[in-house]
């Protein structure tokens, strides 16, 4: 447990564009990693955000970068920890409620997706209560952090697409 405390000290003491652009390249990163290993099994993730919900590109961008993180953070996150508030919860137990909540919209795009999904929900919880302890506006953080997942996956998957 100490281990985890001096982790949580050392977070909330880092400005605040270091933790966003650790965060999202971190959730990226075990997002990849998870996808590799489904693809070892031969798992289809059943998820491309260039085509899964416009044939423009413009339209994808603008509901996987901007629009959906923004609904998302606010009914998983913001929402979810609100109503969570009056009740004698333990915080790790509010931010897997938190995850299994947005991992389970997520489902839509398969099994496999949804524990992508989850991995990514603990992240964005987590980021939420770190900045809520911070006082530091956790709905913008999450979104931003959300939103910067969402494009390096479009670019990535550009980037492979096009070369």
């Amino acid at each position: 447990m100490n281990k985890i405390n001096r982790i949580y000290e050392k977070l909330i003491k880092l400005p605040k564009i270091k933790y966003i652009i650790l965060t999202a390249i971190s959730a990226y990163i075990i997002s990849s990693a998870m996808n590799m290993l489904y693809l070892s099994f031969e798992v289809n993730m059943g998820r491309n955000m260039i085509s899964e919900l416009s044939t423009s590109l413009i339209e994808t961008i603008l509901w996987s970068v901007i629009i959906s993180p923004i609904i998302e953070t606010l009914v998983f996150q913001t929402l979810i920890f609100k109503l969570l508030e009056g009740h004698k919860i333990k915080i790790w137990l509010k931010i897997i409620i938190s995850a299994f909540c947005f991992s389970l919209l997520h489902l839509i795009y398969s099994v496999f997706y949804f524990f992508n999904a989850f991995i990514i929900g603990v992240i964005l919880a987590y980021s939420f209560t770190l900045y809520k302890d911070k006082k530091d506006n956790p709905t913008q953080t999450v979104i931003i952090i959300h939103s910067l997942i969402n494009l390096i996956t479009i670019t990535l998957q550009l980037i492979v697409i096009y070369f």
